[in-house]
Parts: structure tokens; C-alpha cells; sequence
């Protein structure tokens, strides 16, 4: 571990034995990329050519800043092989691992199952390619089943289209992780919610029956009796095509209240939980929807449409994935899953384009690994891995590989 008054013993051996690997821990001020380019410019005097040296960085801008460091510190080298190599700078990458994943798979786009002219889309592009999906899902151009899960989609949101959206940037951004969802009951909603959906009907339809119950000294209570006067029928009328509207309508009633006058037991043992007692200085002011039992059912209401959401979107994803692929239409997410994906099957494999990689690509220098994924560390093991195999905890890296830093206090991801 390097520490903010530094390590010299630690310094010299990250300088010094360039063919070991290291996984190095520092803190935020103890001069990580000082390190990463002293290593770099050691490994260069060492003879290693440099353009075989690849530096991975968390931002553009940190890839800069090596950049600048690493061509100073070699030009004011006295080794020979350093000053030569400073002509051939631009050789050596310095780059974000999204940016790397581009260069290698724009390098072998036929082994990746994508055309030569794919291009990283922005993020106007690839939401006008999203709905272009959603619009042929939705006319059947994909499977019959994807077409009726969208339009029980359509029946369920207002934006439907914008939720199909935001969960497949979501999902396609995080393909390392296995979304776990409930699926959704085949059943549609007056059913699958059958008596408790009557239960709150019932209830709703006594106090809409019984005005002289509205406590009229709040106006999120006024406001709340007031929509149940005027859109009580989208309650009341049947929840399956309008569900949206149903969840917008109760969402509206949550600040109901009912005077302190009120005997909650008139509603029966059916109904007399749906209120709760609102006291101030130990004194009874008003009944209120009980919140801790979620009688208005928003929490189940939600739960349904976020199964029925995911249920749609999670099988679709392999498809339309393809799809985007095959267009050559690709964000970074995808350059990554796709290098992954063409790595660990090359590791199932013979290697040989593991190998032919490496061969271009053989020293990685790894700055702030702590926010490195899964995925991300996966590609670097494949490819600095002695023998490809296909589960990559088991590869071991090659001598002088592989030199990771990073500081666990910072990390964005915890698992």
C-alpha cells in the first residue's frame, strides 16, 4: 500500500521489476499517476517496446494528463531507448477503457459480428433507433409474444414508450448484471387484484357516498375529496385498459382525511383499516389513509406494472441487441459487452485472437481499478491471461502485464 508520505521501498519495486505484476493500493494525494508513468517510462528504458503499453484511465481528461507527463518524463530520459521511443508516443495507447474496447473491436469487426462502418451513436441517435424498435415491436416485425407483451405495456403507462426506453439503457448499460424480476400475473388487473380491488372500491364508494365525512380544515384534504367527487368513475369503472389513470387517481386520494367525529368500526372489519387516527397533543384531530398498510394499493398497483415493464423488456433485450448490432448502431456499453462476449468465446476456443491481441496490445497499466465492473476486469484478464480459459478468475496474467491501482474508499460500486 502507498501512503500520502510515500513508500520508497514499494516506489523503487513498481520501477524497478517491470516483468511482475502488482495490484497496488493508494490513497487520494499519494501521487498515483506520478507512479503509473514512472512504471511506464521504466518499462521503456527496460528495452519494452511502447508501443505494446496500454494505460487505462478513468476519464479523457486523466488520459491527457498521462499523456503530457509520460512524453516530459521520457524526454528528459538518459536512456536512449526512452528518447527514441518519444517519436513513437502516439503508439502507445492512453485512453478510457470505453475508447479502448472501440479500437479493438473497430480492429476486428467481422470476428464481433458487426459491420466495418459501426460507429459509437450519441444520445439523440440512439434514442431515435429505440423508438424505431419500439415502433416495429409493436407492428409485429419482431415475435407475436413481444408484440402482445408491448401492447399490455401501452395499457399500463401513459409513456409507455419512454419506460421501454429507460429500462433498456438501463439494462444495455449494465449487462454484467442479472436482472431479478416477479412475473407478472396472466391475469389481468380486476382479477389479479380481485377482492382487494373491491375492498377499496367499496370503501371509496362509502365516502363518496357520505361528503359530510370530509374534514374541511386542510386543503390537501379538500383537494383530495374533491378529485374523489369529480373522477371517482376512473376508479370505480374497470382497471384493465386504464390502469395508469387508476394509479394517477389514488395517488391523488393519499391526502384524504375524515372528521374525528368518525367511527372507523361503521366501516366494518372489511374497511376500518383503510383509516388510521392522526392525533395532535395526544388529541384525536382527524382519520387519515393508513400509509402503513398501503390500502390504496399504489405499492401493489406499481409492483404489477414494473413486472408487466420488465417482463416485456428483459426477453426483448437479446433481440433487439442483435438488431442495433447488426446495424452497426452501438453505444460504448456495447463495444464492451461485445469484446467481452468475443473474448470469453475465444477463450472457449483456440485463443488465437486472444493471442494475435496481445500481441499488439501487451502491458496494461490500470489507474483507478476501484471503479472498474466485472465486465471491464473481465477483458483484462482474458487478455493478459498466460492460458485462455473461459472462465476468467481462473486466468493467470502473464509476468509484467498487469499493474492495477486504486483506492477501495473511492469506489462507485459495491457488491
Amino acid at each position: 500500500m502507498i501512503n500520502n508520505d510515500g513508500d520508497k521501498a514499494s516506489r523503487a519495486k513498481i520501477r524497478e521489476n517491470i516483468h511482475s505484476n502488482y495490484f497496488v493500493e493508494a490513497g487520494a494525494g499519494s501521487g498515483k499517476t506520478s507512479m503509473l508513468v514512472d512504471r511506464m517510462v521504466a518499462m521503456v528504458e527496460g528495452g519494452i517496446d511502447i508501443g505494446k503499453i496500454c494505460a487505462i484511465t478513468f476519464t479523457k481528461a486523466a488520459a491527457g494528463e498521462f499523456y503530457a507527463r509520460f512524453q516530459k518524463k521520457l524526454s528528459e530520459s538518459d536512456s536512449e531507448y526512452a528518447r527514441a521511443a518519444v517519436k513513437d508516443i502516439d503508439l502507445c495507447f492512453m485512453g478510457t477503457i470505453d475508447s479502448f474496447c472501440n479500437m479493438v473491436i473497430s480492429e476486428h469487426p467481422a470476428e464481433a459480428g458487426i459491420p466495418s462502418d459501426a460507429a459509437v451513436l450519441d444520445d439523440t441517435s440512439i434514442t431515435a433507433k429505440y423508438r424505431r424498435v419500439y415502433s416495429r415491436i409493436q407492428s409485429g416485425d419482431y415475435s407475436d409474444d413481444l408484440q402482445k407483451k408491448c401492447a399490455r405495456l401501452n395499457g399500463y403507462f401513459f409513456n409507455a414508450e419512454d419506460f421501454f426506453q429507460g429500462t433498456v439503457r438501463i439494462i444495455s448499460s449494465n449487462a454484467n448484471v442479472d436482472f431479478k424480476y416477479q412475473k407478472p400475473p396472466a391475469s389481468k388487473p380486476d382479477i389479479a387484484f380481485g377482492s382487494q380491488r373491491t375492498e377499496l372500491i367499496e370503501f371509496l364508494q362509502y365516502l363518496s357516498d357520505h361528503e359530510e365525512l370530509s374534514y374541511d380544515r386542510n386543503k390537501n384534504s379538500i383537494a383530495a375529496w374533491t378529485y374523489l367527487r369529480e373522477n371517482s368513475r376512473t376508479i370505480f369503472s374497470s382497471w384493465n385498459y386504464n390502469l395508469e389513470s387508476v394509479v394517477y387517481a389514488l395517488k391523488q386520494l393519499q391526502g384524504l382525511k375524515v372528521i374525528p367525529e368518525f367511527d372507523p368500526a361503521t366501516l366494518g372489519i372489511n374497511h376500518e383499516h383503510f383509516l388510521s387516527p392522526h392525533l395532535t397533543r395526544n388529541k384525536l384531530t382527524w382519520y387519515e389513509i393508513n400509509s402503513d398498510e398501503d390500502p390504496l394499493m399504489l405499492n401493489k398497483l406499481d409492483g404489477y406494472r414494473f413486472s408487466v415493464l420488465m417482463d416485456f423488456v428483459v426477453p426483448a433485450m437479446p433481440e433487439i441487441s442483435a438488431t442495433l448490432r447488426s446495424e452497426g448502431a452501438m453505444t460504448f456499453s456495447d463495444y464492451l459487452i461485445c469484446l467481452r462476449d468475443l473474448l470469453k468465446k475465444d477463450a472457449t476456443d483456440d485463443g488465437k485472437l486472444i493471442h494475435h491481441i496481445y500481441e499488439r496490445h501487451s502491458y496494461f497499466l490500470i489507474d483507478e481499478f476501484q471503479d472498474t465492473n466485472p465486465m471491464q476486469a473481465e477483458i483484462f484478464f482474458y487478455l493478459t491471461g498466460q492460458k485462455p480459459v473461459a472462465d476468467w478468475e481462473k486466468c493467470q496474467p502473464r509476468p509484467g502485464s498487469l499493474f492495477i491501482v486504486g483506492d477501495p474508499k473511492q469506489s462507485i460500486y459495491r457488491f
